[in-house]
């Protein structure tokens, strides 16, 4: 997989290149697109009786308890993509949390079957939710009323090419959809290194921007904005990142089948995302840990991991752009 994104990115670059300036840069007031994310997460179907959204440097979904879901974002006034990601990302690990049936309280039942299956969830919203133009068709008018002096040159279609533009950067977080498996790869590759003993800790940096250079043609200014940008290892979460992989390729599949008996795409421009909502409650939160992930998604799907759904929803995408 890794491979094939390396040999496919260059032309998804080449072909989205002429909507890169799309979205007009800076005035993006902070406090209203925390409004609008929220009222995007109550939408989605969070319920604030039993969570709150918060701001933070790095966006992360944490439990205190079962009835009580937090989640956190980060904005830009540069731009707003940051945090209207960070909300449907967020908001799907949110949606798991608060979904997962009462009677599993207590219990290690009470999760999900592994990691890339929470990501699964994420990333379905954060991707072929919030990436779609029929989302936008619906919710560009409203992020335009609470922007209007900075979008009023764009509209919904301008927008949706903005958003899906495919350029390799240093940031995981802002990651396209097609270069974001990409960023996996480098920290996957690093902390096997790491763990083997085959790179030591003070040479990550200067081995990070070889990756880096190597897979997007990007380095970092600073460690910061390199090694440093995740909380992951610092948790001691070693073995994390894959999971984000597993969870892009999990959500492919998840949306091919809802299609085979729905259309997303038509309750998306109709602001209808309770239907994707209901469907995942009873097909995947609804079980929370009692089967094996692939069991799960297999169940659900018909199919065992495939990455084939991925790599059809990526050439999908780009091709809506033209």
């Amino acid at each position: 997989t890794g491979a094939r994104l390396r040999a496919l990115v260059p032309a998804l670059v080449e072909r989205t290149r002429r909507y890169a300036n799309l979205l007009p840069r800076g005035g993006y007031n902070q406090a209203r697109q925390r409004q609008f994310c929220a009222s995007l997460l109550r939408d989605m179907g969070f319920d604030f009786a039993r969570g709150r959204l918060d701001s933070s440097s790095h966006p992360f979904t944490m439990l205190t308890s079962d009835d009580d879901v937090r989640l956190t974002i980060r904005s830009s006034p540069q731009e707003p993509l940051r945090a209207i990601f960070a909300t449907l990302h967020e908001g799907g690990h949110a949606l798991y949390d608060q979904g997962l049936p009462a009677e599993l309280h207590g219990t290690l039942l009470a999760d999900a079957p592994s990691m890339g299956v929470h990501e699964s969830q994420a990333r379905l919203w954060e991707n072929h939710v919030g990436r779609s133009a029929a989302f936008w068709r619906h919710y560009f008018p409203k992020l335009k009323a609470a922007f209007p002096t900075q979008l009023s040159a764009l509209d919904a279609r301008g927008f949706q090419r903005a958003i899906n533009v495919v350029v390799p950067g240093v940031n995981r977080v802002a990651a396209d959809e097609a270069t974001y498996n990409l960023h996996v790869l480098v920290r996957y590759e690093l902390e096997i290194a790491l763990l083997d003993g085959d790179l030591a800790v003070p040479d990550l940096p200067a081995a990070w921007d070889e990756r880096y250079r190597r897979y997007l043609g990007v380095s970092a200014a600073s460690p910061r904005d390199g090694c440093l940008q995740d909380v992951h290892w610092a948790l001691g979460e070693f073995g994390y990142f894959p999971t984000y992989t597993i969870g892009n390729l999990y959500a492919a599949q998840l949306v091919d089948a809802y299609d085979t008996s729905r259309d997303l795409d038509a309750e998306l421009a109709t602001g209808n995302l309770g239907a994707l909502r209901g469907w995942l409650a009873e097909r995947v939160y609804a079980h929370g840990a009692e089967l094996p992930a692939e069991a799960l998604i297999e169940r659900i799907t018909g199919h065992a991991l495939d990455v084939e759904p991925f790599f059809r929803r990526i050439e999908r995408r780009v091709a809506d752009l033209e």
